[in-house]
């Protein structure tokens, strides 16, 4: 089955509420790619298309400029969870939030707080953007707040972005190969809290450009001019992240220019922190700015470490000579020495 989609059109008004709240739904569930295998039958469809939305969102938790969660059909009980679960994320695969303009000003006091979308899973958002002012606790992005296998395409932001310590100008925090290409943000992203972050796990924390925390396939053509701002583990592309060594380059024609500062530790012209097992890629990716703050890169601040004795000893113990995986800069990757006087990594 397939629902109608939801095209043209704008949407004007205050909406304010406790959890699930957005200014078109506060949750809503797709069957869009529930019949077939997605990977021999792809182009699932559009889900909203075309939608304008002016005014201003008010929640706790799961809260969207338009949507305050929405769930493809592989995590609401409409499809078999086999069909594409193991596979990447492309747009033609799962259902799409495309052609949404939203200048909502967003503000939620819990976690997953998003400039379109809270919470989404297996969604994607295509040719959107948002320009208000967006401001959460935990997990808060430009577009999308927290997503589980989701793609964010030709998408950008443009209003400053305030969260404590998940916290993105396109995404706060993607999980399971999750993937971003053309994008950009624009203005400052800041996070003002978090405690000191173990060495093991990524997704603690994490303040950057485009994307707080990622569990990334690839980041590709993106760019952030904002100053990114952070207690622990900040980047001008990503603030932490877990490397896939599926596709090559991880990181493809990217840039940030604004200046990279952390008052805890962990920070770096690119990535703040990075945790792989195997080999994450860079090619044609530079950034601008300072980078300031304790454990710092001039291109990745830190990169996660492992030792025999476990992780909770690693966490309050890290092994800073032991780090796990490979990075490789393949081609025009640099930065500005001028100001960022960071140990190159």
């Amino acid at each position: 089955l397939k629902i109608p989609n939801i095209k043209g059109g704008t949407v004007n008004g205050t909406v304010a509420g406790q959890d699930y709240v957005g200014l078109l739904a506060g949750y809503v569930e797709t069957t869009l790619g529930a019949t077939g295998d997605a990977l021999s039958d792809p182009v699932v469809g559009k889900l909203v298309d075309d939608i304008t939305g002016t005014g201003t969102v008010d929640g706790r938790s799961k809260v969207g400029g338009l949507i305050g969660m929405v769930k493809g059909p592989q995590f609401a009980g409409h499809a078999d969870k086999t069909n594409i679960g193991q596979a990447a994320v492309f747009e033609e695969w799962i259902a799409r939030l495309e052609g949404i303009a939203s200048s909502v000003a967003v503000t939620g006091s819990g976690t997953n707080i998003g400039g379109v979308i809270g919470e989404s899973y297996e969604i994607t958002v295509n040719l959107s953007n948002t320009t208000g002012a967006i401001t959460g606790g935990d997990v808060v992005g430009g577009i999308v707040g927290y997503g589980y296998r989701c793609a964010e395409l030709d998408c950008y932001s443009t209003g400053n972005i305030t969260g404590t310590k998940l916290v993105g100008g396109i995404i706060g925090s993607g999980s399971f190969r999750s993937s971003v290409r053309r994008c950009w943000s624009e203005g400052n992203i800041t996070g003002t809290g978090g405690t000191y972050p173990g060495q093991i796990i990524a997704s603690t924390a994490g303040v950057g450009g485009i994307a707080g925390y990622i569990n990334l396939d690839f980041i590709n053509e993106c760019y952030s001019l904002g100053d990114i701002m952070a207690v622990y583990r900040a980047g001008g592309l990503v603030g932490s992240c877990n490397g896939m060594e599926e596709y090559s380059p991880n990181f493809y024609r990217c840039y940030a220019q604004g200046d990279i500062a952390v008052s805890g530790s962990q920070v770096g012209g690119l990535v703040g922190f990075m945790f792989s097992t195997g080999a994450v890629e860079f090619e044609q990716c530079y950034c601008t700015g300072a980078v300031t703050g304790s454990l710092s890169g001039a291109l990745i601040g830190v990169r996660g470490s492992y030792i025999e004795y476990g992780e909770e000893y690693a966490i309050v113990n890290p092994n800073w000579n032991q780090v796990q995986g490979t990075v490789v800069y393949m081609s025009d990757c640099f930065y500005n020495s001028d100001v960022n006087t960071a140990s190159n990594q």
